[in-house]
């Protein structure tokens, strides 16, 4: 229990001024035995690159629904249908939302409220079921 004291100055250490600028000859070490002052975790900056699957320079080639995005209508005249200038789930959000079904075709998808993102949802699920006749979706 009394070497927890040093450890945890440490690690406080590490932590506020940063593995390579403090303690430079540790951090295999660290890296190798599994304890480290910062998790491996998405919300934490990357220190441990032994797992990585290829270059963070490398490009990414990612689905593009841009067209179909492109498609839908800036000012709506129909409340049943989505329109991008609604002034509550606007571009970015809703466009990001579209993404994310298309690419993920969720077979449930639960959404609280009947709003503009609903809206949104319906067309990318929509849109994923012309893609792929076979494609359901509960959509609650």
């Amino acid at each position: 229990m009394l070497a927890l004291y040093p450890s945890t100055w440490v690690f406080k250490t590490v932590r506020a001024g940063g593995l390579m600028r403090e303690l430079p000859r540790c951090k295999q070490t660290l890296v190798r035995t599994g304890v480290f002052p910062i998790r491996n975790h998405y919300y934490e900056p990357q220190f441990d690159f032994r797992a990585k699957n290829r270059p963070f320079s490398q490009d990414r080639v990612l689905p593009d629904f841009s067209s179909e995005l492109a498609k839908i209508a800036l000012q709506g005249g129909n409340e049943l249908e989505f329109y991008v200038n609604n002034g509550q789930f606007e571009a970015g959000d809703a466009e990001y939302w579209y993404n994310l079904i298309r690419l993920n075709k969720p077979n449930r998808l639960f959404e609280i409220g009947s709003g503009n993102s609903t809206l949104m949802a319906i067309n990318a699920i929509r849109a994923n079921q012309t893609e792929d006749s076979g494609y359901k979706c509960k959509h609650v």
